[in-house]
């Protein structure tokens, strides 16, 4: 491993820059944060789609992201909805449910992680290690950093961010606001 000066540090280093590891990116960045995420191919928009009730999101930090004149967090809103029961009865749920513009909630993550202290970069994580109050990580392309805390947003699980002392393994997991 080549050695990090500790002036080069980061606070967090996020492997993966789907929705959760841009939204914990991001959020970090706009907290003041040193943050760098790496992620195979951050061009790629993502491919899934995503729904929400409206009252998740309409007042969460993510609108805080919107720049003026960017496009809706939502992209389909419908303000009334119908549940149809196996009968034929329609049962009105009395709250908006609504399909998330992934482009825009992406582009304005990756904006406010630029804006802040972040970084997004291409890239392949091949070695992590641990070291007393830090964690060095290098990818294939060569680039080593060494960060405070790692998460690991990429998806799926690996055996690199387990701690060598121990039992408990870190998940993925995010949801917004804490």
């Amino acid at each position: 491993f080549v050695f990090v000066p500790m002036a080069q540090e980061l606070d967090l280093l996020v492997i993966g820059a789907g929705p959760a590891g841009l939204g914990l990116g991001c959020y970090a960045a706009r907290e003041g944060l040193r943050v760098l995420v790496v992620d195979a191919n951050p061009k790629v928009e993502w491919h899934c789609t995503y729904c929400t009730w409206l009252l998740e999101l309409d007042s969460s930090w993510i609108q805080g992201l919107q720049r003026p004149g960017g496009a809706e967090v939502f992209d389909l809103r419908y303000d009334s909805t119908v549940m149809i029961g196996p009968d034929g009865e329609r049962i009105q749920l009395g709250r908006g449910y609504g399909r998330l513009n992934s482009s825009a909630i992406r582009s304005s993550m990756i904006s406010a992680l630029k804006a802040g202290q972040g970084e997004l970069v291409e890239g392949v994580v091949s070695q992590v290690e641990h070291g007393e109050g830090y964690t060095q990580v290098k990818t294939t392309q060569g680039q080593t950093r060494r960060a405070k805390c790692v998460v690991d947003a990429s998806g799926h699980y690996t055996s690199q961010l387990d701690l060598c002392a121990g039992p408990h393994r870190r998940w993925q997991c995010f949801v917004g606001e804490t």
